[in-house]
């Protein structure tokens, strides 16, 4: 029987806990599936420890991730460096400037790593939803 989230899951609302069964593909965008931030570390090591990795078999995984920006304590990467920490607990690793690389893949999925990828739009550079880089993932669906 669902729980109720927020007041959005009622009794009537099964169809939202059984759309698994109607998703073929699932594709991550610079997600992190691990966290050790306080209150997302508790929601994640609930989704880890009851459906680890690509855990539904007739579900095909994307993970993308970008590798944009090392991160380091100094200024211009700062930012990423502490970002990284929290969610991984390595500051001194690559990422999108968000999410480390480590963090944004998953066991068992097609982990995709794309060069010179931010986390989010800006006035430069390249992001997930990019004309050329939608190219390189899109093709997975």
């Amino acid at each position: 029987k669902p729980y109720t989230i927020h007041g959005d899951v009622t009794d009537d609302s099964v169809g939202l806990w059984n759309a698994h069964s109607y998703i073929s593909t699932l594709v991550t965008l610079g997600t992190p599936h691990l966290s050790q931030e306080r209150w997302t570390k508790r929601n994640l090591d609930f989704v880890n420890d009851n459906y680890p990795g690509a855990f539904h078999q007739d579900v095909n995984y994307i993970c993308v991730a970008g590798k944009a920006i090392y991160g380091k304590r100094r200024l211009g990467s700062w930012l990423a460096y502490n970002s990284y920490k929290l969610t991984c607990g390595e500051g001194n690793c690559w990422g999108d400037g968000i999410t480390p690389i480590a963090a944004a893949h998953l066991a068992g999925a097609t982990n995709i790593t794309l060069d010179e990828v931010l986390h989010s739009p800006r006035r430069k550079g390249l992001w997930y939803g990019s004309s050329e880089v939608r190219e390189a993932w899109v093709k997975c669906l």
